[in-house]
């Protein structure tokens, strides 16, 4: 299924991000951008559907940081959902109080050895998910 407008926005927004990356001798001499092979988009209209076709994804070519990407989870957000959330400081939010309880734990156990990690920014979008739902008809 083709991209409407605002999905058409999101990917070209994930392709200024690999581009921002691909910075070899030859794609600057030859003016070469990146772009995805297809747009094509899956017909059920949630940010983990759109993520897992045009989010940005670490290989042995690119490699992005949580912060990256939360910075382009957080600007796709804003471009598909017509509501006012800002995606960093709940991440940033919720991190902390998981580190705040962790700390707890470990100070009432502490000779217990558990290694916690917290969800990466792709898991963090399957919450989304559950508390908007489509962005098309967001929750």
């Amino acid at each position: 299924m083709k991209p409407n407008v605002k999905e058409l926005n999101a990917i070209k927004l994930s392709e200024t991000y690999y581009n921002k990356k691909n910075k070899s001798f030859i794609n600057k001499l030859l003016f070469l951008k990146f772009k995805f092979p297809q747009r094509e988009v899956s017909a059920e209209k949630t940010l983990d559907a759109l993520w897992l076709l045009y989010g940005l994804k670490n290989n042995n070519k690119f490699q992005f940081s949580d912060q990256q990407k939360l910075e382009c989870i957080n600007e796709w957000f804003k471009i598909l959902y017509t509501i006012e959330f800002d995606i960093i400081a709940d991440y940033d939010n919720k991190l902390r109080e998981f580190q705040q309880e962790t700390r707890k734990y470990h100070l009432e156990n502490p000779n217990e050895h558990i290694n916690w990690n917290f969800p990466s920014p792709e898991n963090y979008i399957l919450d989304m998910k559950a508390e908007f739902g489509y962005y098309d008809n967001p929750n």
